[in-house]
């Protein structure tokens, strides 16, 4: 928990896999305590992190001439961090970003459900949430607020944002991918008929009338749920 907190405070300033590198070995438990060498990887142009012979005691490992990349690497494997830090505004910003290359426009409604699809998606396939953040059922369906006010000035407009790519691992921006292939072509209303109709939004209405505000969490385990019950219905039986 350690490394992650760490690396929430590291999102916007350096990039998560510079920042880390850099900063592993001041993270590693028992680890000796280490400098940054002024003099270049000449092979790698990159600076060498070297141990302080003074502070090693007997059974320290010597970590000499370690380079950026062997952080990395400390932190994957030793540590397993997640380097790609994954959160509602980098799953917008790609969405986004593939829309606007792609020549498409996104509206901030539709937006919001192609981010809920692929939590709710990730959460089903990967046994792990995509990202942290909670939605709210509110009336035009489950909206993660932060975001929304994000791009609320757009109002029902399409986005002009141009994002950037954003940095995901592989497997998210497949994800991600595949999420636009099956619903990126839905018009937003079509996409608010399809979570009306679903659970995990009705579940956490109970009781409200359709234009009652609302900002009840969506539970985690009822956007499983509802994932699931679609895979079952979608596979014939043997």
């Amino acid at each position: 928990m350690r490394f992650k907190r760490w690396i929430r405070r590291l999102i916007g300033k350096e990039t998560p896999l510079e920042a880390a590198a850099r900063h592993a070995l001041e993270y590693m438990p028992h680890a000796p305590k280490c400098c940054m060498s002024s003099s270049p990887n000449e092979s790698l142009g990159m600076p060498i992190v070297q141990t302080e012979e003074s502070t090693l005691k007997e059974g320290d490992i010597v970590l000499r001439h370690l380079t950026l990349d062997d952080c990395i690497e400390v932190l994957r494997d030793v540590a397993g961090v997640d380097m790609y830090y994954v959160t509602a505004d980098k799953v917008a910003d790609y969405l986004l970003w593939f829309a606007h290359d792609k020549g498409d426009l996104l509206t901030n409604l539709k937006l919001q459900k192609l981010v809920y699809y692929a939590q709710s998606w990730y959460l089903t396939l990967y046994d792990e949430p995509l990202f942290e953040e909670r939605f709210e059922a509110w009336v035009h369906g489950p909206i993660q607020p932060a975001l929304y006010r994000r791009f609320d000035h757009y109002k029902w407009n399409p986005i002009s944002y141009h994002p950037a790519r954003p940095d995901l691992s592989m497997q998210v921006e497949e994800h991600l991918t595949e999420i636009i292939a099956v619903f990126g072509d839905l018009s937003s209303y079509a996409l608010e008929r399809m979570v009306h109709a679903e659970n995990p939004w009705r579940n956490a209405r109970k009781g409200l009338a359709p234009d009652e505000a609302s900002n009840e969490i969506i539970s985690r385990k009822d956007m499983v749920a509802c994932c699931k019950g679609l895979l079952r219905n979608a596979v014939p039986a043997a």
